[in-house]
């Protein structure tokens, strides 16, 4: 059985093409040389209007449906990676190390660049790993040293739309802590403690034959 999306649909398209410069309108399935779109009932219809071009960045998509507006996701509004200012970072050393930055933006960041000191991070001479996942950059090193991973960091992602955004991290490496393994210690003393009973208990009359005399 077919549907056909006629005049509110139209109206739509329309909506978004005369009131957003340099937009390219998409649809799955396409349109008809009527201005239709047939589809197979309960079946997907994806309309897709992107922007382009020289707009202002408060800016958004706006979707009309019979005259009332459809309520879009926050990833269909655009926005610049949220990064600035900077963070201190206190990390002992032997333990793990994980910088953070969020590049989410919409259109998406072109690149991300992590610096140490001025210099694009050695990966290999720092025991370094970088994951990005399109939301969130993270640089990583799973054993600190002082001399390898103290510093000044920086994360730069660089939008072909808003430009390039950072974000620093002042890390200073402490001494490491001694960390007492606590559980194993108290059941050591409570094992000192009822050996040292059961001693007493074993030898009581030899000691209270002692105390009569």
């Amino acid at each position: 059985m077919k549907l056909i999306f006629r005049a509110s649909l139209l109206h739509l398209l329309l909506y978004c093409a005369t009131h957003t410069a340099g937009v390219n309108i998409e649809s799955d399935p396409v349109v008809d040389g009527e201005g239709l779109i047939q589809a197979e009932l309960n079946n997907t219809v994806s309309l897709k209007c992107t922007v382009g071009g020289d707009t202002l960045d408060d800016e958004e998509l706006v979707w009309l449906r019979n005259g009332l507006t459809v309520k879009l996701n926050e990833e269909n509004k655009k926005d610049p990676p949220e990064l600035s200012g900077s963070e201190e970072v206190t990390v002992e050393e032997e333990s793990k190390l994980v910088l953070s930055c969020d590049i989410w933006a919409n259109p998406p960041v072109s690149s991300v660049v992590w610096a140490l000191n001025g210099s694009m991070v050695d990966l290999l001479a720092g025991d370094f790993v970088v994951t990005t996942d399109g939301s969130i950059s993270q640089l990583i090193a799973s054993k600190v040293e002082r001399s390898l991973h103290e510093g000044t960091y920086q994360c730069t992602a660089n939008s072909p739309k808003y430009g390039a955004y950072s974000k620093t991290f002042y890390v200073t490496a402490a001494d490491k802590t001694m960390k007492f393994p606590l559980m194993p210690m108290i059941a050591a003393i409570v094992v000192v403690i009822l050996t040292a009973i059961l001693a007493i208990v074993s030898r009581w009359r030899k000691i209270a034959k002692c105390f009569k005399k």
